[in-house]
């Protein structure tokens, strides 16, 4: 195919696309069911946190061959940062799909190839937003159209608008009473506050006391091994050494202190 034939090809098809979307005066359909649905229709996220909000058309009685709208979002709150068509079932953009981060908006024109699209949920592009201020962003899609794969580009009546809200989450504060979320992280003993409520000290006395019983049961589990150790040796004939002599005595002073700090614990 020379340039010459391949530009005709592109001019045809340029026309074809101007043709489908400039039939609006063509008599809607009153009971089409055809509509847009934005998901997640609500969503938080983060100060500086990302969101992908994602475009749906239905037509549930009729199959459709283009689809066209606008989406609206507040560019004090939110930053468009890209458009995703990579799974969409438009296979041609009549114009690519652009942000405008001056009026806050995503302007979208596409076409379906025959036999067109009927049925649920089908997926028209994803916006990427960045969070750049507070409080809620309500986006709603406007000038939206579907047309049918009928041959005339009959214009569908459109049920209600698509909206969906993004609430940006309130940063927690410096200072602000809370669990440490170092305690999630197994940093610090599970269960004790770092504020300064008032189980606060009594949870960490239990603790360390638990600790301190744990360490006495073992010194004294250990120590006891290395009595009859040093005990055994003495019994079969073998002399002591001194230093041998100096530990026996330190063995025999350290289980008689667990024993001890057993015996407070217990009463």
């Amino acid at each position: 195919m020379n340039t010459t034939s391949k530009f005709l090809g592109r001019a045809l098809k340029a026309v074809s696309i101007a043709v489908i979307f400039s039939c609006i005066s063509l008599p809607a359909l009153a009971s089409s069911g055809a509509s847009f649905t934005m998901y997640p229709t609500a969503a938080t996220v983060d100060p500086e946190g990302f969101i992908s909000i994602g475009l749906y058309v239905s037509s549930p009685t009729t199959a459709i061959n283009a689809v066209s709208g606008v989406i609206n979002f507040p560019p004090d709150e939110l930053d468009g940062l890209s458009v995703d068509t990579s799974d969409s079932i438009a296979g041609l953009w009549v114009d690519q799909p652009k942000i405008s981060a001056e009026t806050g908006t995503v302007t979208f024109a596409g076409v379906i190839f025959n036999p067109g699209f009927q049925g649920s949920l089908g997926k028209v592009l994803t916006v990427r937003f960045k969070a750049i201020g507070s409080g809620t962003a309500k986006l709603s899609v406007t000038s939206s159209r579907i047309l049918a794969n009928d041959g005339e580009g009959t214009s569908l009546q459109v049920g209600s608008p698509a909206a969906a809200t993004v609430t940006v989450s309130t940063p927690v504060h410096p200072g602000a009473s809370q669990v440490s979320q170092a305690n999630t992280a197994g940093n610090v003993l599970p269960g004790i506050l770092t504020d300064n409520s008032p189980g606060s000290a009594s949870a960490v006395a239990q603790a360390l006391g638990i600790i301190l019983i744990v360490l006495a049961a073992t010194a004294a589990i250990y120590n006891g091994y290395m009595l009859r150790k040093l005990i055994k040796r003495s019994s079969s004939g073998k002399t002591l050494s001194q230093d041998e002599e100096e530990v026996l005595k330190k063995l025999k002073k350290d289980i008689e202190i667990a024993e001890e700090t057993l015996e407070k614990k217990k009463d």
